[in-house]
């Protein structure tokens, strides 16, 4: 698990790069070149820290239009059952 600060450094790094993915990547594929980055974003952080980096996460979608149909609420969907079955697991 990484510490809130060092979240905040990946998350800040993440979406630094969002406008370069965004010019050389076809639109159809950009949400999945933001999940890569994102989804060991999210697997990193503990359960006080998973919300707020689903929402940082999430907001990123929204902001830069990283999901051409409108589906970013099944993305943190997903990332949470996910979390869900790794702390299960841990």
């Amino acid at each position: 698990m990484k510490t809130r600060s060092q979240l905040v450094e990946l998350m800040d790094a993440l979406e630094a790069d969002i406008p370069l993915f965004i010019e050389g990547v076809e639109p159809s594929e950009r949400l999945e070149v933001f999940a890569d980055r994102a989804i060991e974003i999210s697997q990193a952080a503990g359960p006080d820290d998973a919300e707020y980096v689903d929402r940082r996460l999430q907001g990123m979608i929204v902001d830069y239009g990283l999901d051409p149909l409108g589906e970013s609420q099944g993305t943190t969907q997903e990332s949470s059952s996910s979390r869900n079955r790794r702390q299960k697991m841990g």
